[in-house]
């Protein structure tokens, strides 16, 4: 049990929910209004899927890591994203909730992909849990 507790602890990923529900694990960004998720699938492949605020509902910071599923549709893949930034509310290990109305970002540490800094409307947050984001296009 605390072997897998350790394993859980050390794989640190991300689940992106769409508004359609969908919901893929991997690696999060966001700079300029497009989110990027690496994520690997079953087979073996490692995609970037790239999204749009209007697509995007929630991004939860979690230690999922596994997508069970075959990989999106070749149209999910190489869809455009939406123009304007990300904007919604962020979640912290902490209360209270921080409303961000100019933008969202998450940042990767080049050097550990597992580390990230998210900054509402320029300002660094630590221990954020969640973004809800807000659909305004």
């Amino acid at each position: 049990m605390l072997l897998f507790l350790l394993v859980v602890s050390a794989a640190e990923a991300d689940t992106v929910t769409a508004r359609d529900s969908s919901s893929w694990n991997g690696r999060v960004s966001i700079a300029d209004g497009v989110l990027t998720l690496v994520a690997s699938f079953r087979n073996g492949k490692v995609i970037m899927l790239t999204f749009g605020t209007y697509y995007v509902r929630s991004i939860q910071f979690n230690p999922m890591v596994y997508n069970p599923g075959s990989e999106p549709p070749a149209s999910l893949q190489s869809q455009q994203p939406g123009l304007g930034p990300f904007r919604g509310t962020i979640y912290m290990q902490k209360p209270p909730s921080q409303s961000c109305e100019k933008s969202i970002t998450v940042d990767r540490v080049p050097s550990d992909s597992s580390r990230f800094t998210v900054s509402c409307d320029g300002k660094p947050i630590p221990g954020v849990i969640r973004i809800m984001v807000n659909n305004t296009q």
